[in-house]
């Protein structure tokens, strides 16, 4: 008793933290001295680059103190077209080092050691497919190499070559995302087995003839309850039961949505003036920069039309790009992502518009580019 005992205080005392810190180390080899290594954070599906760090002696290292205890990802990135347009994504909490090592330059082949059990199962994941990843990391590099000597010299023959390569590796990713639902069926579920599971919903929403459906249907059939209202329970059970998405002259899909304030709002509520909805996020660029316009179009038109901005993005996130900018027209959010509204008018990019006319029907999507409306 009293060795057991003895071996569960060393075991317990091994895995507590030593520091509340998180940090982050590569040793690369082969790999030139000079290239910027970006580290994002990832907050309601927007990247931001936090912290930089140069390489030297084939070593890079960021060192960061998290705001909280909780399981986060963070990606890695390198600025350099020798890369795959790529990023190495970690899984970290407050307390973890990882390493990271590799003579390459297909960053999904360099061993990653941590001791967070959803780092353990990426890099699972990662091996099962190596080759196929090596293949996928080296056809991204030259198809980029061919695209930019296409716009330089506008030469056919190179985008044609893109394409085709933009297509074999279109294949690749199906070969390897079948490959992780296959080890995911076998694997206990946790927060990176989740992540998966709506990367694979999220290749069938876009790609319907992709043959995953059965295994993501026995994927989504393992979730309990509560795993099956989060972000990727949902984006699993709407990829397999795809909602009807509006067409023109359909009323147009409502539902509860919130503003900064919490009150609830509806697209209804506006009936009698043409509605604008744009669908946006901090992370994308272009949305941000149509805000001076749509500030603009709200005022000139306040009696005929209301503008209405639907954030995509989580809570937390909507509130911080908010104080961000002014934005005088209404701010609402349906708190669902991809999953409620913007799954309903079929968005899948942003920014994305709609018009809704003054009867509450679906008139035209992306109407900036549409001459046929008149206030």
């Amino acid at each position: 008793m009293k060795i057991n005992l003895l071996f569960g205080i060393l075991f317990l005392a091994s895995c507590t933290p030593k520091h509340d810190e998180v940090r982050i180390e590569g040793q690369l080899k082969n790999i030139d001295d000079g290239i910027v290594v970006q580290l994002f954070s990832t907050e309601g599906n927007v990247g931001k680059c936090f912290m930089t760090d140069t390489i030297k002696d084939g070593k890079f290292s960021f060192v960061y103190t998290p705001e909280d205890n909780g399981l986060k990802t963070v990606d890695v990135m390198l600025r350099s077209n020798k890369f795959p347009p790529m990023s190495l994504q970690l899984w970290v909490r407050k307390g973890s080092d990882t390493e990271i090592y590799g003579d390459n330059p297909y960053i999904y082949s360099w061993n990653v050691e941590s001791h967070v059990d959803e780092q353990r199962f990426r890099q699972k994941l990662i091996k099962s497919s190596l080759k196929e990843w090596e293949d996928f990391q080296r056809l991204s590099i030259e198809r980029i190499k061919c695209y930019m000597a296409y716009r330089s010299g506008n030469d056919a023959k190179f985008k044609t070559k893109a394409d085709s390569l933009s297509n074999v590796c279109d294949e690749i990713t199906l070969g390897i995302y079948k490959n992780n639902a296959r080890i995911m069926l076998d694997s206990d579920i946790n927060e990176a087995w989740m992540h998966e599971l709506g990367n694979l919903a999220r290749m069938l929403k876009f790609k319907k003839d992709a043959p995953i459906r059965t295994e993501l249907q026995q994927l989504y059939d393992m979730l309990d309850d509560e795993q099956k209202k989060s972000d990727a329970g949902r984006a699993a059970y709407l990829a397999l039961n795809p909602p009807v998405v509006a067409k023109v002259g359909d009323i147009a899909p409502d539902g509860d949505i919130y503003g900064l304030d919490g009150n609830i709002h509806h697209i209804s509520d506006l009936k009698g003036k043409f509605v604008l909805l744009d669908f946006w996020s901090d992370g994308c660029g272009p949305c941000i920069m149509a805000q001076p316009e749509l500030k603009a179009i709200s005022e000139k038109f306040k009696d005929k039309l209301e503008v209405v901005s639907l954030n995509i993005q989580d809570r937390k996130g909507w509130e911080n790009v908010s104080k961000k900018h002014s934005i005088t027209w209404h701010n609402w959010n349906d708190l669902q992502g991809n999953n409620g509204l913007s799954a309903l008018y079929g968005v899948k990019g942003i920014p994305y518009f709609v018009m809704i006319s003054p009867e509450g029907r679906f008139s035209i999507s992306d109407p900036v580019t549409e001459k046929t409306i008149s206030l």
